[in-house]
């Protein structure tokens, strides 16, 4: 495909570093998605049924799921690390109870850009069978309606409930000595499947691939918790007592400063969180929104906004997840920056991964290779005093 940029002024959004970082991309000559991968087992048109039933064109849905499997299958070295690498405990921390333990991931093989290191051929084969058996733990449901459900803005999100203890009234015989944790359920927000409704039909090359594309992200950012839940038992399920207690303990990866699996796998992806930008991030200028930023063959897009790459960790998030008494566990002596920072980049690196012929090639295996071409970076000022966002 073809992308040629024009810089645009932001409405209510004065600075030169506005005008420098919003941009209307125009595309031409792209085609639509050509996946001809198998679905894995994790996402099994089955697990979707509530999905398909709601689709009079369903090949969105499975064009995000076929690309939900490769970048399983892309990403092996961070589910190795999740299901097989050594763990070692940590001291506690002071947002946990008494008896509650940190545990940290050690040996794993890394597979970034930074860090350049490969599975093995019985490491590779090793992961993915347990990724296979991971299958049979996970199943999917929708949330019920919500308020900002039919909201073009809101891409909607997911959680993973943690159901039930995989050997719950199992023999000793029948126990699973590697999946000792719970099983658990995703729930996605209705936002999902409305978007996959309002793009099913292809019209918006834009918006079916963002739609498409944040399913798919969603789906393995959340079977990260999964895996977690069903693997590790001194984190999910036991705390130096009895195999049926709850733990509030957390796994971290060496070096990460926040145990959140979810966008750890996301910012080892790619590099950061691939997001839809909405509305304007800098000081009491904040949510002023953003215009639809892309053309096609000169026909502007519905989805409003731009797709951005946002740096991880992410103090907001942070916050929120604390606002939220979520279980992400922080470092005490931690390095979460104090300003977020955002980048754009060409839609081209959506469109790329629903090519057949990108996944053909051996280069989506090296380190970095599904990272966005980061183009402008973008720093929020604070806010001027006085000013309250």
């Amino acid at each position: 495909m073809q992308s040629f940029y024009q810089s645009i002024k932001i409405p209510g959004c004065g600075g030169m570093c506005c005008k420098e970082f919003f941009r209307i991309e125009r595309i031409t000559t792209a085609p639509m998605p050509d996946l001809t991968n198998e679905l894995h087992p994790l996402f099994a048109q089955g697990k979707f049924a509530m999905f398909y039933n709601e689709l009079t064109s369903p090949s969105i849905l499975s064009h995000a799921l076929q690309l939900a499997s490769n970048l399983l299958e892309a990403s092996l070295p961070f589910w190795h690390s999740i299901m097989l690498a050594d763990i070692r405990p940590l001291a506690e921390l002071e947002n946990i109870g008494a008896g509650e333990v940190q545990y940290e991931i050690f040996d794993e093989v890394k597979h970034t850009a930074k860090r350049p290191e490969t599975l093995t051929s019985r490491q590779q084969h090793e992961t993915r069978l347990r990724l296979h058996q991971l299958a049979e733990y996970v199943t999917y449901a929708i949330w019920s309606d919500s308020d900002d459900a039919h909201d073009e803005r809101n891409d909607g999100g997911a959680v993973t409930d943690n159901t039930y203890f995989i050997n719950r009234n199992k023999c000793l015989l029948e126990r699973s000595y590697f999946w000792t944790g719970k099983a658990s359920q995703i729930s996605l927000h209705p936002a999902i499947l409305i978007s996959l409704q309002r793009y099913q039909h292809g019209t918006d090359l834009v918006a079916y691939h963002w739609a498409a594309f944040h399913l798919a992200v969603t789906l393995c950012h959340e079977l990260a918790h999964a895996a977690c839940a069903a693997r590790r038992p001194q984190v999910v399920g036991y705390c130096g007592k009895l195999w049926d207690q709850e733990s509030n303990g957390n796994l971290f990866f060496k070096g990460s400063d926040v145990a959140e699996p979810g966008y750890e796998w996301e910012a080892r992806t790619f590099g950061g969180l691939i997001t839809r930008l909405r509305t304007t991030p800098e000081n009491h200028l904040r949510g002023q929104p953003v215009p639809p930023l892309y053309q096609v063959n000169g026909i502007d897009t519905a989805m409003s906004g731009m797709l951005v790459v946002r740096q991880w960790l992410a103090p907001d998030m942070v916050t929120l997840y604390k606002r939220m008494n979520g279980q992400t566990g922080l470092r005490e002596k931690n390095s979460v920056a104090e300003k977020e920072k955002y980048w754009n980049f060409s839609f081209g690196n959506i469109h790329r991964l629903f090519q057949q012929e990108f996944w053909n090639l051996d280069t989506h295996r090296r380190p970095g290779a599904l990272w966005p071409l980061r183009l402008v970076s973008f720093v929020p000022r604070p806010p001027p005093p006085g000013i309250r966002r």
